[in-house]
């Protein structure tokens, strides 16, 4: 009665109850430690975004 009230034939309402396939996870190491960059201002942040000047102002504005 299900598979009727959704259109469908009762082998895909089965297999649709069945589990997904498991992928294979793929493992990466990286050949470096990871460092902390060198800190930088929120406004040089603002200013390698491609903030214009005035929404700039207005956000360190804000900051303060």
């Amino acid at each position: 009665m299900l598979a009727e009230a959704m259109r469908s034939s009762v082998a895909q309402l089965e297999s649709s109850w069945e589990p997904a396939p498991l992928l294979v996870a793929r493992s990466y190491k990286a050949d470096n430690k990871p460092t902390a960059g060198e800190q930088v201002t929120f406004e040089q942040v603002l200013i390698d975004a491609g903030v214009p000047a005035e929404k700039r102002a207005r956000l360190l504005a804000e900051a303060d």
